[in-house]
């Protein structure tokens, strides 16, 4: 009981350094951004986890990207990860998403050490759930969260009158 207690923590205090890193609305870093890829991450552990459904996720999210006017490719300059973590507790789940826009980055310092992934925007949430209906929740909290992305997207790229 510790031990999924103190996990639970684990999982309340992530988000909130999550959050209090979470970087400035319309970032400069959006502008400019015009097609992207998309991914979906689901860590469990050991717990045996309800069906969350992925690639309905991936399709609303791509489809809600399209309708903004963003381009969905496959390779893309950037990916936007849909991350979730979940733990099951003798009650129901606990469970955390986030949303990152991940870009390569070269270290000014040092050039030849190549390009890495960057979080250059994100945000996320915790939760949890009775035994049913974390599908739905993580569903809801993830859409959320796409709507954040896209009204920072449309601000910084502000659609072109026709």
């Amino acid at each position: 009981m510790l031990r999924r207690t103190l996990a639970v923590l684990a999982l309340v205090l992530y988000a909130q350094v999550g959050a209090a890193q979470t970087l400035n609305s319309a970032m400069p870093s959006l502008q400019g951004l015009r097609s992207l890829g998309v991914g979906i991450l689901i860590d469990h552990g050991e717990a045996a986890v309800p069906y969350i459904d992925t690639a309905g996720l991936r399709v609303k999210v791509e489809l809600d990207l399209r309708r903004a006017g963003v381009l969905v490719t496959t390779p893309a300059p950037a990916l936007l990860v849909v991350h979730i973590t979940v733990l099951t507790l003798d009650n129901g789940h606990a469970y955390s998403y986030d949303l990152r826009l991940l870009e390569p980055a070269t270290l000014m310092r040092s050039p030849a050490a190549g390009a890495s992934w960057v979080s250059t925007w994100e945000q996320g949430g915790v939760g949890t759930s009775p035994p049913s209906g974390l599908s739905e929740l993580v569903a809801k909290g993830v859409q959320e969260l796409v709507e954040s992305f896209l009204n920072d997207y449309l601000a910084a790229n502000p659609p072109t009158p026709r």
